[in-house]
């Protein structure tokens, strides 16, 4: 699934923006409560020092009454008015020196200690707004305050004071507003790598659920306590289950048929981690149980402990069907084998033997496959290639069927080889059986032995 850039951008642009809806909002929060901060500190202030000069009256409180209603109407009323001239620069920088000028105006003008509240204000306008408009507002409180001083006839006799209060007022705006907007870029690019990240990490994840979901072998994720995890599509359908909500139900130990079995598979998995080709049967939700091969890993956290089980499942059922099958067919047969006074076996293409069975070893001293691993030349003692039995198997390998009769340990035998052919035809050896025909040849011995008693001798009798 490859990721689409256009869908890459768009998404990184949406992020990019809902980043800075945020910011914005968290600098303006950061600005009323700096405002708050002011307006809270500027009255305690304001009020002790008109105490201390026996000064306060009523137009004193109506302008800190008129202050708190401004520097709360902006966190209250702002979010649901969404009225935009509460928070433009322009108003706030004209509403904050008009407050501020007439708490210097009562105060003592020039000797107010309420200019500092000038930098104050200026700092929360650098934290809401950009460069261009914090030099505005630095603008605004610095010709109020020039105006102030002005009319109360203090800017002459303290022009140089003055002069450098109002160049720190475009120092502190500067600064403020550079750091903010440096501030607001390394924050806006760490969103962006964020988002980047995050995007990549949502389409891995879509990759890795498509491949979970599509590939055509049953997958699952179970929990060291049986809790499945997750499942995929081919697990549901193998397992017999109507979705994927039924089975994520179930219990990994509720499946096995075998409780044995599935604590050797926990015993296996604790010891090395992993269990491979591991065969057990299960039960599906019909009830009806088949045989699977399970293939499983532990998934382990930073810690090392154990949180998930991940592994495949094959359904081998049919296959084990088809070995018990092979298995009792193999049964009977060497039970006919073992059986029959026969002597059976199989070579190789070097006429070594691979196998030699049957009833027939016995009389001869041997065990079954006693031979294997020897050739016909050191079994029978001979070098002689025109030997019966090696003639017939080379014959054998050649692809022809041959007879003989031979003669082994005192006994007598009639023989019978065959090629031995592969899957795709070729001659990968023999295979011969043979017939002990020790009585019936003594049998046609004595008989030829009594007529030839019983045959009259030649010549004539005188007498």
């Amino acid at each position: 699934m490859a990721a689409d850039p256009a869908a890459g951008g768009a998404w990184e642009g949406v992020a990019t923006e809902a980043f800075d809806q945020r910011k914005a909002r968290g600098a303006e929060r950061s600005a009323i409560w700096v405002r708050l901060a002011v307006v809270a500190l500027g009255t305690f202030v304001y009020i002790s020092a008109l105490e201390r000069e026996g000064r306060v009256a009523p137009l004193a409180y109506l302008l800190l009454g008129l202050a708190w209603l401004y520097g709360l109407s902006v966190p209250i009323v702002q979010p649901y008015l969404r009225l935009p001239h509460l928070v433009s620069s322009y108003f706030i920088s004209i509403t904050d020196a008009m407050f501020t000028m007439l708490w210097l105006l009562a105060t003592g003008g020039f000797h107010s200690p309420f200019y500092v509240a000038i930098y104050a204000a200026v700092v929360s306008v650098a934290l809401r707004f950009n460069l261009r408009e914090t030099a505005i507002a630095a603008v605004v409180y610095a010709a109020t305050y020039v105006a102030l001083l002005w009319m109360l006839g203090q800017l002459a006799e303290n022009l140089a004071e003055v002069l450098v209060r109002v160049g720190f007022i475009f120092v502190v705006a500067a600064t403020s507003a550079l750091l903010a907007r440096e501030s607001f870029r390394q924050a806006r690019a760490k969103a962006r790598m964020r988002t980047r990240l995050m995007r990549e990490l949502r389409l891995r994840e879509e990759r890795y659920r498509a491949l979970f979901e599509r590939v055509p072998v049953p997958l699952y994720r179970a929990a060291p306590d049986g809790r499945i995890l997750d499942a995929n599509e081919a697990l549901v359908e193998m397992l017999g289950y109507p979705d994927r909500e039924s089975l994520l139900a179930a219990t990994t130990t509720a499946l096995h048929v075998d409780p044995d079995a599935r604590a050797l598979w926990m015993t296996t998995m604790a010891q090395r981690g992993l269990v491979r080709d591991f065969i057990a049967r299960l039960r599906r939700f019909d009830g009806s149980v088949i045989w699977v091969r399970d293939n499983a890993r532990a998934v382990r956290d930073d810690q090392g402990h154990v949180v998930a089980y991940e592994g495949m499942l094959e359904d081998v059922t049919e296959r084990r069907k088809a070995e018990e099958v092979l298995r009792q067919n193999e049964a009977r047969l060497r039970l006919l084998v073992d059986q029959i006074p026969a002597l059976v076996w199989t070579t190789d293409r070097q006429m070594r033997f691979t196998s030699f069975l049957g009833a027939g070893l016995a009389v001869l001293g041997l065990r079954p496959n006693q031979v294997v691993g020897r050739t016909l030349y050191e079994v029978f003692g001979t070098g002689d290639p025109r030997f019966p039995a090696v003639a017939a198997h080379r014959e054998a390998l050649e692809g022809k069927s041959a007879a003989y009769e031979m003669k082994w340990g005192g006994r007598a035998y009639q023989a019978h080889v065959e090629p031995l052919r592969a899957a795709d035809g070729s001659i990968g050896g023999t295979t011969g059986v043979a017939l002990d025909v020790t009585e019936r040849v003594r049998t046609e011995e004595l008989r030829l032995a009594l007529e030839a008693v019983r045959r009259p001798s030649g010549g004539s009798l005188s007498g």
